[in-house]
């Protein structure tokens, strides 16, 4: 059994939460991107230098690394099932179109068993009350509830490249 990681925005493995809990795992580790449907040229040249930076960060750790288009969710699906991933990490969504992609992986993937840690904002959400009625009407009243439970969280370090990949997806293109 094997640990995919899906990256989202954090196009990195230095202090990346859910890479640093793929990793973590006592299983080999994959790692893909769903490239999004919607950018400026800008933005696509961008990501594209983004992705071309972690691919060799991922190589160096012996991290196979898969992109995929929106239309190739069945060769995604092609490659949890050939390459035995029973588990994914990713950075949770916040957003509604991101939300609505990862329940449709979830469908999609229907038995693999999905992670998801917050690492896509400043504050870590599990530390504040959240809930809409039990938020203050002024902000100053909240940073102050906010300010004194924050706590900066240590840098995560990169971690050492894996013994193994997944042989099962060796011969995979």
């Amino acid at each position: 059994m094997n640990t995919a990681i899906w990256f989202t925005n954090d196009l990195r493995v230095f202090d990346n939460k859910a890479f640093a809990i793929a990793m973590e795992q006592a299983t080999p580790v994959v790692a893909f991107f769903l490239r999004p449907k919607l950018g400026s040229k800008e933005y696509v040249q961008f990501q594209n230098e983004s992705l071309d930076d972690l691919a060799l960060e991922l190589e160096a750790l012996r991290v196979p690394f898969y992109v995929f288009e929106p239309s190739e969710i069945n060769e995604l699906t092609a490659v949890v099932s050939r390459g035995n991933i029973c588990s994914i990490v990713s950075a949770k969504a916040f957003n509604s179109r991101k939300r609505a992609l990862q329940i449709e992986i979830e469908q999609q993937l229907n038995g693999v068993n999905f992670h998801y840690a917050s690492s896509e904002t400043l504050l870590d959400l599990a530390l504040f009350d959240l809930n809409p009625k039990n938020l203050a009407d002024i902000f100053s009243t909240f940073r102050k509830k906010v300010e004194a439970r924050w706590v900066v969280p240590h840098l995560l370090s990169t971690p050492m490249p894996q013994q193994d990949t997944p042989s099962e997806l060796n011969d995979f293109s």
